[in-house]
């Protein structure tokens, strides 16, 4: 068996390198075609969150298993906000292949999915990109953003000056790593209104249990990524924001109607109905006046058995020497 480091990830693959493998994947689960049970979590006290999440795809085939812990103040003593590892196995025999930094993959994974999402949902032109929070989620849905899109300018908020400050500085360093030599005015935000305000498109990437944007802020035309709420008690996405939307989509109805806070608060409140929800593999590419659009994400495990399966085989593939 491997062990697969995040820094050995970080230097051969790029989110945008998944977005095909994330697209592929959520085909495979909406047409049912994978085993991904819903996941276990559960809290650490007041410090954090852990996460257990099984799947096996069968088209790839793939089959892995993630632990994944969620700790926001970890931040603070310069530690990964979301430590994990995940095991890949040998789909026809169930023995494991590798080990990898789980929480590198859930970075990459999240920001492909969130790109993806904001391929097919935002404006063909949109050029202005707002950030609330500034993790490592928002560093790898930035990363793929900026490599699909023609952004212009972007702005962060979060609560705190030097961790805005560190996202632009790791967010630059990235840039030049995957060689994205667009000219882009990246600036700090003052507040999470002034992030988003006239931005085309918008990442909401906290740990809040409650909304952390006004929604009057956020233009009729822009499109909104909410990656942040993963439990029913967490609410990033102001509920009322769902009333004005044109579009929702999220990757799989079951999970996010079970495990997305913000969502299962607007539904309740009548501001988006359940059968008007669009499952983001089958979702069409937006027009040029669609109005607001939001994809809601809480992730899915069988999309990391996807990215792990191309980990695997690209890294092995390559001929590096992956240690014993």
């Amino acid at each position: 068996m491997r062990y697969v480091s995040g820094t050995l990830i970080r230097e051969h693959v790029t989110v945008r390198d998944l977005v095909p493998v994330v697209e592929a994947g959520l085909g495979a689960v909406a047409a049912a075609d994978s085993e991904h049970p819903q996941r276990l979590t559960f809290p650490v006290g007041d410090r954090g969150t852990v996460l257990l999440m099984p799947a096996y795809l069968a088209p790839l085939p793939a089959l892995a298993a993630k632990y994944v812990a969620v700790f926001p103040d970890n931040a603070a003593a310069g530690l990964p906000t979301t430590p994990g590892v995940l095991v890949y196995a040998d789909a026809h025999t169930g023995e494991p292949l590798a080990v990898m930094d789980g929480g590198v993959v859930t970075q990459l994974r999240t920001g492909a999915v969130a790109t993806l999402a904001t391929d097919r949902l935002a404006e063909p032109d949109a050029s202005g990109l707002g950030l609330i929070g500034a993790g490592v989620q928002a560093l790898g849905i930035a990363e793929g953003i900026l490599a699909m899109r023609p952004i212009r300018r972007l702005r962060v908020f979060a609560r705190h000056a030097r961790h805005r400050q560190a996202f632009l500085e790791a967010l630059s360093t990235r840039l030049v790593q995957v060689g994205l030599s667009r000219p882009v005015f990246m600036e700090e935000a003052s507040s999470a209104e002034e992030a988003v305000r006239s931005m085309d498109i918008v990442v909401l990437a906290t740990t809040s249990s409650s909304p952390v944007v006004n929604p009057d802020a956020i233009a009729d035309n822009a499109h909104v990524n909410g990656v942040g709420a993963f439990r029913p008690d967490m609410q990033e996405i102001p509920p009322k924001l769902f009333a004005r939307a044109a579009r929702v989509a999220v990757e799989a109805p079951e999970a996010a109607l079970q495990e997305a806070g913000d969502l299962m608060a607007a539904v309740a409140a009548g501001y988006v109905r359940v059968d008007a929800l669009e499952v983001l593999a089958r979702a069409p590419s937006r027009g040029s006046a669609a109005g607001l659009s939001i994809f809601k994400s809480v992730g899915v495990a069988a999309l990391d058995a996807a990215v792990a399966r191309y980990l695997y085989e690209r890294l092995a593939g390559a001929g590096l020497e992956l240690p014993e």
